[in-house]
């Protein structure tokens, strides 16, 4: 192995488009790796952070130590196999990698520099603004209640990485469309890797809600039905998620700019990454805290128009209501619509399992009576 692209990020920057897209790629000169996942995050963090128990995606599943012992053996056995390939390039990209905390780095680097020539790490940033609103978005999916303002932590996260490889080996890029390879992250780091011309079908997804449906869904955290704590409950969350994305298109949800001041935006943050990477997303930011509730009256202000869609939506799912519904109710009534439906499609699909079954052994039943 020549070369391996380590692309570690940040969130929010189409890292799912790249891995979607790259997943299973080999022309027998560059190479994406199968480590079991096309998102490589959970495999290195496993292999190389000391905080791998402590690691969200094991929490929320219920995973043990004994578990994430035995797939890190795994996702090394695979890594290791992969790197043993003859290939000139090798690509692992995962947007979590970015977090691994600074003390582990070398642990990657110690892995995989004996077992190439040459490593280059990748990055793609957003602008503070830009990344807050995609992070915020994405927290409004998951039953946010409260307006906080992310912060990106580009030295944070990309720090440790120049440290450890050194600068002339990481390659960080704003993440902006007239700046990226044919306005494409995915094209982008192609083009890094040496991908050229290439008939591969790339393949973007766009998980962002629109400014209509980040803002409903704001106000059914904050006054509609309990979401989470069961399994059907959060199964049937993310279906309305998913539904309120489609019947509600639009541009993407941005938060205010006025809530960008310099008490929510890490100033010195923005003063090192022009300095260590030549990424100016330094801005004439305010002084003084932000009005958050201002903003969040803002957000929960219903629209009429936005309640008459609703309206139009559960009449044609049948569901029949006052002209003078409230937007609480009518986004209530979507969530429990969608919570039976995929109840009955799940009693549906049992009950052909059973019937399967049932056919199954009666056909095996008059083959057996048949031969005796």
């Amino acid at each position: 192995m020549k070369r391996i692209i380590l692309h570690i990020g940040m969130h929010k920057t189409g890292s799912s488009s790249i891995q979607r897209s790259l997943n299973g790629y080999d022309d027998g000169r560059v190479r994406y790796a199968d480590l079991g996942t096309e998102n490589h995050s959970i495999p290195i963090y496993s292999m190389f952070s000391d905080t791998r128990y402590e690691k969200r995606f094991f929490r929320q599943r219920g995973i043990g130590r004994a578990e994430i012992d035995r797939r890190t053996e795994v996702y090394a056995s695979r890594l290791t196999r992969e790197l043993e390939i003859d290939r000139e390039t090798l690509i692992l990209s995962g947007e979590d990698i970015s977090r691994i905390p600074a003390d582990d780095v070398p642990a990657i680097r110690d892995f995989l520099a004996p077992r190439c020539d040459e490593i280059t790490v990748v990055g793609y940033l957003r602008d503070p603004v830009a990344f807050a609103s995609s992070q915020f978005q994405q927290r409004v999916k998951f039953d946010a209640r409260g307006i906080k303002i992310p912060e990106p932590g580009y030295r944070d996260r990309f720090e440790k990485f120049l440290e450890v490889f050194g600068p002339e080996n990481v390659i960080l890029r704003d993440f902006n469309r007239d700046t990226l390879v044919d306005g494409s992250v995915v094209q982008d780091l192609m083009e890094i890797a040496g991908i050229r011309g290439a008939d591969w079908p790339e393949q973007v997804t766009n998980e962002s809600l629109s400014d209509a449906a980040t803002r409903l869904l704001f106000r059914f955290n904050r006054h509609g039905p309990v979401t989470t704590g069961c399994r059907q409950a959060l199964e049937a969350r993310k279906a309305f998620v998913h539904l309120m994305g489609r019947v509600f298109p639009g541009a993407s949800y941005r938060l205010p700019r006025a809530l960008f001041t310099r008490e929510t935006v890490d100033v010195a943050d923005l003063d090192w990454l022009k300095d260590a990477a030549a990424i100016d997303f330094t801005d004439d930011f305010a002084e003084g805290a932000p009005d958050l509730e201002a903003a969040r009256a803002e957000m929960e202000r219903p629209r009429p128009e936005e309640i008459e869609r609703l309206r139009h939506i559960l009449d044609a799912r049948g569901i029949k209501t006052r002209s003078d519904v409230t937007v609480d109710a009518a986004l209530s009534f979507l969530f429990y619509d969608v919570m039976v439906q995929g109840w009955k499609s799940k009693t549906a699909a049992r009950q052909a399992r059973k019937k399967a079954r049932r056919a199954a052994q009666r056909k095996a039943e008059a083959a057996a009576a048949r031969e005796g």
